[in-house]
């Protein structure tokens, strides 16, 4: 099903929009992408923006997403700030303020009416990430250069914008030595740059390479860290060996929990667990909150689970393993693949936590990738564990990983209740990963 997007491109130094002529009437600019892309994708629109309205421009943010079922159909709205030259114009529309709206198709009145009234307020300066703000772009490329020139790297192509959204914002730069990667995140990410560079020191052949950081902007330049993902790789060899490397640096860390802490990583044990559980189940707004929210059903079915939760608490505890770095949103995506060797990425979601959390993705992505392997999930977990057996014996280890793993998607729903969406100014861009991850452990 084709995607519509609508775009407010804004000239940010005169508060203008641009319209363009359709059909006998102003209108804003719309494209269609047969192709699906998640919404904080955005390296498709600009490009289409500078192919079809020869405009240079930047995208800020997805405004909202709106679903259109009588018409089956979704429309995305994104605001873009447009780059302007020596000379201010367009050839293919007209820069227009805040009376064209009643000019606007029915509609697209509600969006730029919506639009104008909230560039007429206040920034939100404690909460708006900075690239949802005009201007920022010119700053990040500014230390990306000065910080390129000082590795003898020069960017020999245009800064490619790959991602926006609340959770970061990433860049892509082609050198004369090779691709890098800019990352910018919010500061409940803020130990991701960091720690990225430890574990790059520590884990050189299984992490990216880390050019430089800026702790206290959050800002992170990586080397490129392969071209294929786990998630196109069918050999369930790979994937085994992939996890017996994700286990070794686990295992590795276990020594230096109070490091991580040193650099930020937040602590998430037992403790925290158990009293975010008791606080989640006692919380139903956020737990039926939006269209995505929990049935009644399903409310009474997740408060029905607390005793095998607390359970599973005390098995872990019991267990006498350790806490180590888990990963947060460890899936076969975030594992880049160059020849033979593998690295992980992207660490914003990171906790000293139970480590065997980290399998709750992985293995649900093999359900897709590995089809057609008998087996597959437990002989994956089974690679996994087998790093672990200086510690426990593999038959004790399976049965509390087993045990255990209720807990993964409560872990990770309680990250979004008590530490994301609190953070968030834009809470709807994440909103439905609470409910999400509480469906997965019903």
């Amino acid at each position: 099903m084709p995607t519509l997007y609508t775009l407010i491109i804004f000239h940010p130094a005169r508060r203008l929009v641009l319209l363009v002529r359709r059909e006998q009437q102003w209108m804003l600019p719309e494209l269609t992408f047969e192709q699906p892309y998640f919404w904080q994708v955005v390296g498709q629109v600009n490009g289409a923006v500078r192919e079809r309205l020869s405009l240079e421009v930047t995208t800020l943010r997805c405004r909202s997403i709106l679903h259109d079922s009588s018409r089956s159909r979704t429309r995305l709205v994104y605001e873009l700030e447009y780059h302007s030259s020596s000379e201010f114009g367009s050839s293919t529309g007209r820069w227009m303020g805040p009376e064209a709206v009643d000019e606007l198709p029915l509609e697209q009145r509600a969006l730029l009416a919506a639009w104008f009234q909230d560039v007429g307020q206040p920034p939100v300066a404690e909460r708006r990430v900075l690239w949802y703000r005009p201007g920022w772009r010119d700053m990040m490329l500014s230390w990306l250069n000065s910080t390129l020139h000082q590795s003898e790297r020069t960017c020999i192509g245009a800064v490619e914008q790959v991602r926006s959204w609340e959770r970061a914002s990433l860049w892509r730069a082609p050198t004369n030595l090779d691709v890098v990667y800019f990352k910018a995140v919010p500061s409940m990410f803020g130990h991701e740059p960091v720690l990225t560079a430890l574990l790059a020191e520590r884990f050189p052949m299984l992490i990216p390479s880390v050019l430089a950081v800026d702790i206290g902007r959050g800002w992170l330049l990586m080397a490129d860290a392969g071209s294929q993902t786990l998630m196109e790789d069918p050999a369930i060899e790979r994937w085994e060996e992939v996890l017996r490397d994700y286990a070794r640096i686990q295992i590795a860390l276990t020594a230096d929990v109070e490091a991580l802490q040193a650099v930020g990583v937040p602590y998430r044990g037992m403790s925290w667990l158990r009293s975010g559980l008791e606080q989640l189940l006692a919380d139903t707004p956020a737990l039926t909150r939006g269209p995505s929210g929990l049935s009644p059903d399903e409310l009474i079915a997740l408060r029905a689970r607390e005793p095998t939760l607390v359970t599973a608490c005390t098995t872990w505890e019991q267990s006498g393993l350790p806490l180590s770095l888990e990963h947060g949103d460890f899936s076969a995506w975030q594992v880049q693949l160059d020849g033979d060797s593998c690295r992980f990425l992207d660490w914003s979601d990171s906790s000293i936590a139970p480590p065997f959390f980290s399998l709750l993705g992985i293995l649900g992505d093999s359900k897709a990738a590995l089809a057609s392997v008998p087996d597959a999930a437990a002989r994956l977990r089974d690679a996994y564990l087998s790093q672990w057996t200086e510690l426990a014996s593999l038959p004790v280890l399976q049965q509390v990983c087993d045990g255990v793993q209720c807990l993964a998607p409560l872990h990770h729903a309680l990250r979004y209740y008590l530490d994301i969406l609190p953070s968030m100014e834009q809470r709807w861009e994440m909103e439905q990963m609470l409910p999400y991850y509480l469906r997965m452990l019903l």
